[in-house]
């Protein structure tokens, strides 16, 4: 974890992040913010090692704890970003907060998106304070995520595929791989 990164708590206020009011009726304990982390790096909480992020499916197996740390911003769904902008430049990047998350709770490769019923292509991590969508590794970071992430989105095309026509031949779904 980067020395200069700034540890993850009640206080860590996101640019363009929504507060949760935790006095709302619908709020519950569990409400909390979705951010995207780019450039991070996964780690064993107690030895700062790098650590596999297939490591991660045996949270609540084990006595390791798991930590991240990167750039950190809020998240904006695109259903509801009328300016569709989602690319951000290098620049906007470098600019972002280094956060040193809190311990990792949950790790979610299985989700359903609300707006189509369709499987999430997205990794989730969960801490105390947030969810956060991994989005790139840091260079260093890479050998330990391109592996699963080419298992994860091969899988995730293939439920797609079998969710848009349950007969689809290989040779289609073959077709589909382009986007790997």
């Amino acid at each position: 974890a980067p020395v200069d990164a700034i540890p993850e708590d009640d206080n860590l206020l996101i640019p363009g992040e929504t507060s949760l009011d935790p006095l709302e009726n619908s709020a519950s304990q569990d409400d909390v913010p979705v951010r995207v982390l780019d450039d991070f790096s996964i780690f064993d909480m107690s030895s700062n090692e790098l650590v596999p992020i297939a490591g991660l499916l045996g949270l609540g197996y084990g006595s390791r704890k798991f930590g991240a740390s990167g750039s950190v911003r809020a998240w904006i769904d695109q259903d509801q970003d009328e300016l569709g902008d989602d690319d951000e430049s290098d620049e906007d990047l470098e600019n972002l907060e280094r956060v040193k998350l809190s311990t990792i709770l949950e790790f979610d490769i299985h989700s359903i998106s609300e707006a189509t019923g369709n499987p999430d292509s997205k990794i989730y991590i969960r801490t105390k304070y947030a969810w956060y969508i991994l989005h790139m590794p840091t260079e260093e970071y890479r050998p330990f995520f391109i592996s699963f992430w080419i298992k994860h989105r091969v899988l995730h095309i293939l439920l797609n595929t079998v969710i848009r026509d349950r007969h689809a031949s290989y040779e289609e779904f073959l077709e589909t791989l382009s986007d790997v």
